[in-house]
């Protein structure tokens, strides 16, 4: 599959190849060495970068490869061993525009694959399973992930805004509109991590920030989680669609208060709510904002 992958310029058969690489690693991870992996996917990495002109769902599936193996292999490897990818993604984002929109592409299909909203790949594996790899991912690297889309984001918008007037489009600013819907992406996560009760207060469907888990007399302290909720509650023991995004109770770990109730993070989500019009918006974005004011 990988010679097939190299040798052919149709994209239907690129696609299959990536898609048959991803199927072959995964039934039979047990056969391959890890350095023989990790090559595969500095291989596969490598390729977009050669390649900038892939068709854009052979490039995500491509994507999707190196996620799903990095999944697969996952609570076997070490510490240094799961950082693999990582790095590539941070190196990625420390080059120019080309690699940069790589690094973001890729981030954005590891936070899917790791994730538990219905985007992760079938690889054949137990519940439990899926669950823990999440749980370390989470733990492990999607805070830093969610940093450095921070900052490509802030870069992005200095730029927009350095030229008063200019038109902002997602076919112009390709890096700006990555950047804002990974940002998007990790702000919906369902944190594993720190959930416990929850205090909510819903007034319509205005949107309001409130805490997790208050000691007595409601003293707010740093080192609670930090909860959201957007659109009409939904009842305890039930559940949303997966598909809605906006009737959901949102619960970050305390570790993320000193990014997410930052004031110079929330004046940027609202500089992208008025800057940024004719991108795809995130609601979440503004919701940010709203629940600092």
């Amino acid at each position: 599959m990988v010679y097939i992958l190299a040798n052919s310029n149709t994209p239907s058969v690129q696609f299959h190849a990536a898609s048959g690489i991803t199927g072959a690693i995964v039934r039979e991870y047990s056969l391959y060495q890890k350095q023989d992996i990790h090559h595969l996917q500095a291989y596969l990495i490598q390729y977009n970068l050669q390649h900038p002109k892939l068709v854009q769902w052979v490039a995500k599936q491509i994507y999707q490869a190196i996620a799903v193996i990095s999944k697969r292999g996952w609570l076997e490897a070490s510490e240094e061993e799961q950082d693999v990818v990582y790095n590539h993604i941070i190196q990625l984002l420390s080059m120019g525009d080309h690699e940069k929109k790589i690094g973001l592409s890729l981030a954005h299909a590891l936070i899917d694959e790791f994730s538990s909203r219905g985007k992760a790949s079938s690889v054949g594996l137990t519940w439990d399973f899926h669950y823990k790899t999440k749980l370390s991912f989470e733990e492990r690297h999607l805070r830093l992930i969610f940093e450095v889309a921070l900052k490509i984001l802030h870069e992005q918008l200095q730029d927009v805004m350095s030229i008063p007037g200019q038109e902002v489009s997602g076919a112009q600013k390709p890096l700006l509109s990555l950047s804002i819907m990974l940002v998007e992406t990790i702000l919906q996560w369902d944190f594993a991590s720190g959930n416990t009760w929850i205090l909510t207060l819903i007034k319509g469907a205005s949107i309001h920030v409130l805490e997790a888990n208050p000691p007595p007399g409601d003293v707010l302290t740093s080192d609670q989680p930090v909860v959201f909720f957007l659109g009409q509650p939904v009842l305890a023991g039930t559940f949303a669609d997966d598909e809605d995004d906006y009737n959901r109770t949102i619960v970050y770990p305390a570790s993320w208060r000193s990014v997410l109730v930052n004031a110079d993070v929330l004046s940027m989500f609202f500089t992208v709510s008025l800057e940024v019009l004719e991108l795809y918006l995130p609601p979440l974005f503004v919701c940010f904002y709203l629940t600092s004011t």
